[in-house]
């Protein structure tokens, strides 16, 4: 099974990553869902993200929730939460290779 990512034209639903055999069929599967309401086909951008492959655990989508792929996530390829630093970031598994969190802790250091 293939990773893809997937990602708006505005970038105002964030980006997740599908697995699916081709192209069209991650394409397919994530303009239903809830991330991407209200987007038309050619709203969404599929690219590969080969380097998640490995990742495929039988499931349509990596979950962004789950401590582990989050971890991975943000430490080996910078993704962050859409929004920033908010009140979820204190219990964060990812915290310590956040860029928000970062941005954050230096905040409040002045």
């Amino acid at each position: 099974m293939k990773a893809w990512r997937v990602y708006d034209n505005d970038g105002d639903n964030g980006t997740m990553i599908v697995f699916a055999e081709t192209r069209g069929q991650a394409h397919a599967y994530a303009l239903r869902q809830d991330d991407f309401e209200g987007c038309e086909w050619n709203d969404l951008h599929v690219r590969r993200f080969k380097e998640f492959d490995s990742r495929y655990n039988g499931k349509k989508e990596a979950d962004w929730y789950d401590d582990e792929t989050r971890i991975v996530l943000v430490r080996d390829y910078g993704w962050a939460c859409v929004d920033g630093r908010d009140s979820y970031c204190d219990g964060c598994p990812a915290k310590e290779y956040c860029r928000h969190w970062k941005d954050y802790e230096e905040d409040e250091q002045w």
